[in-house]
């Protein structure tokens, strides 16, 4: 606790203790309910919304969002759920690897 201007204020500071780092096991897709979502970019960007906008609407993090659309983590179940209600999409749709671009010659 400390005084300011005369009013008593406390501070709430925890110390984090870092965490023991233990190698995971590979994420199974299906069988623990661990999905990848490769479409997830395709189908913001298709209804103009932005990382923080499916954020705040899905109620999932922006780091999260990001780090899903690069393809360094996958979603569980219930995540892939609530993108695909606050994108207005079918879940199969995020599910499905998009098109790739193809250069005519």
């Amino acid at each position: 606790m400390y005084y300011e201007g005369g009013a008593m204020e406390t501070t709430n500071k925890r110390r984090r203790r870092e965490a023991p780092r233990v190698p995971r096991a590979p994420a199974r897709e299906v069988e623990s309910g661990w999905y990848g979502v490769p479409s997830l970019r395709t189908a913001r960007l298709r209804r103009n919304m932005s990382q923080a906008e499916l954020s705040r609407l899905a109620d999932v993090g922006q780091q999260t969002i990001s780090r899903l659309e690069w393809g360094i983590h996958r979603a569980q179940a219930r995540t892939v759920r609530r993108l695909a209600e606050a994108l207005n999409a079918e879940i199969s749709e995020l599910l499905r690897k998009p098109l790739e671009e193809t250069t005519m010659d």
